[in-house]
């Protein structure tokens, strides 16, 4: 049963909630009561903000996380963001001496600041395209670069090693050269024969400086093609065979059985590295390199409204969303918890929403064109009315009968009341029916307000009360009446 409100209360915070019984009561997830932490079910590419408030640090949002997930198949993935240097992957350990700063990133808000003098180390962990003997199937290297200045020299990636066999050195180095992005393979192209084989290749383009640029070196074994690509058009191409075309059979990349160096990036360069990448598959040319456009999202478990049938009324959202960005809500509603998965999502055009249901999810989406402003969620508003059960009477009474019981209450004025149940037992509080059970409890006596109970053992005491119900669906049940002692007549 729902009762209308005649009566505006005017609520002074966001939050608070109406306690008059029956009025409309607003449900603030993100409060200090129901805290995102609490909310949050399957989720991508968001975090929890926190602030320290009355000396406890609490959750105060959601917004967007601008640390990049790494592709599911990546060896490597070096994640700067947070100020934190390291592999997502696990597949290597990290050491430097560099430092992450806050910049405007392609892919987050930060990025490596290298210097003259430092590098960053990585150090082989787990099965990789890099562990000692490898030969390597489809592979690609790929990272973000910015140069300080107009420099004609740096080594932004490095690995050596050794074929043990021969005592022949190899070496996978990107340089700097004059400005242009040369990559040399040496000594690590192996032939039918056992001989060791070396390629080279450099762009076309030079790095300005102050200038993001995505380098890729993507190899293919079953061609034996290797292409250098920069912000995802091709710059330079090789073929690792004999003929260095397609016409002869490719070459293998192997990797000798000595590598115990790790892999530097930095060393003699000035400028920025990020989201640095070592994939187990080839990569072709694309238009669509990656961007700064961010894009997160999450859905709610379920909020239980407490009752079935509660009108909500309206959706309010409290989010910052600066300039570029943006927050998007849909909402499923149902009247069971694992209904929620057959509803279907609407998206919230408004804020009136008027729709029944006990329970409600949320699916929420964080838009942004600038790592450097993100949008923020602080909370969803939810105005609804509880469908309340309707009251026990507030009068019963009762009196012997041969062989049972009379009741008698007072009706509940209610438009859905649907009917009543008794419930009674030999001991106070415990509505067990008769001892020998026939009489099943709660008996249903249906919309009257009194009932004769037979069959009771004559001058024994009964404890009876009675509650009411509604016509929704399942129905609402009231609380117990008031609890009277009735002897069975006859004895």
């Amino acid at each position: 049963m729902r009762i209308r409100s005649v009566l505006f209360l005017s609520v002074g915070l966001l939050g608070a909630a109406a306690e008059t019984w029956g009025m409309e009561e607003i449900l603030r997830l993100g409060s200090e009561a129901m805290p995102w932490n609490t909310l949050l079910g399957e989720a991508h590419r968001v975090e929890l903000t926190t602030a320290e408030i009355q000396g406890q640090v609490r959750v105060t949002g959601v917004t967007l996380s601008t640390r990049e997930a790494p592709p599911e198949d990546a060896h490597l993935f070096l994640s700067f963001e947070n100020g934190v240097v390291e592999d997502i992957t696990g597949h290597f350990e990290v050491r430097t001496d560099l430092t992450p700063r806050e910049v405007f990133a392609p892919e987050g808000t930060y990025a490596l600041a290298v210097e003259q003098g430092k590098s960053l180390r990585i150090f082989t962990r787990k099965e990789t395209i890099f562990s000692p003997g490898k030969e390597w199937g489809p592979s690609t290297i790929q990272f973000w670069v910015k140069t300080a200045f107009f420099q004609d020299q740096g080594v932004l990636f490095n690995w050596t090693g050794l074929d043990a066999s021969r005592g022949i050195p190899q070496q996978i180095v990107c340089r700097m050269e004059e400005r242009h992005i040369g990559w040399s393979f040496i000594n690590v192209f192996r032939d039918p024969d056992g001989s060791l084989h070396s390629l080279s290749l450099t762009s076309r383009s030079i790095l300005l400086p102050d200038r993001w640029y995505f380098v890729q070196i993507t190899y293919d074994p079953a061609t034996g093609i290797l292409i250098l690509l920069i912000d995802g058009r091709i710059e330079a191409v090789t073929h690792a065979t004999p003929s260095r075309d397609e016409e002869t059979p490719p070459f293998q990349l192997s990797l000798g059985e000595i590598s115990q160096e790790p892999i530097r990036m930095g060393e003699g360069f000035t400028g920025f590295l990020d989201a640095v990448a070592v994939l187990p598959r080839a990569v072709g040319p694309s238009p669509f390199f990656p961007t700064r456009h961010l894009e997160g999202s999450f859905t709610t478990v379920p909020v239980d409204l407490g009752f079935h049938g509660s009108l909500v009324t309206h959706i309010e959202v409290e989010a910052d969303t600066p300039e570029g960005t943006a927050v998007g809500l849909r909402y499923r509603t149902a009247q069971g918890p694992h209904e929620l998965q057959d509803s279907p999502w609407r998206p919230l055009s408004s804020r009136d929403v008027k729709t029944e249901t006990r329970f409600i999810q949320f699916s929420v989406t964080l838009f942004s064109d600038d790592p450097i402003r993100l949008p923020h969620l602080r909370a969803i508003h939810i105005h609804y009315e509880p469908d309340i059960p309707p009251p026990p009477p507030a009068k019963l009474g009762g009196e012997p009968v041969e062989g049972g019981v009379r009741l008698f209450w007072s009706p509940v004025r209610e438009e859905d009341v649907a009917g009543y149940r008794i419930y009674y037992g030999t001991r106070p509080g415990f509505y067990f029916g008769r001892e020998d059970e026939s009489h099943e409890v709660p008996i249903d006596a249906g919309n009257v307000t009194e009932y004769t109970i037979t069959g009771l053992r004559p001058g024994r005491m009964y404890y009876f009360s009675i509650t009411t119900y509604d016509r929704s669906v399942p129905p609402h049940e009231s609380e117990f009446s008031y609890e009277i002692g009735v002897r069975a007549g006859g004895f």
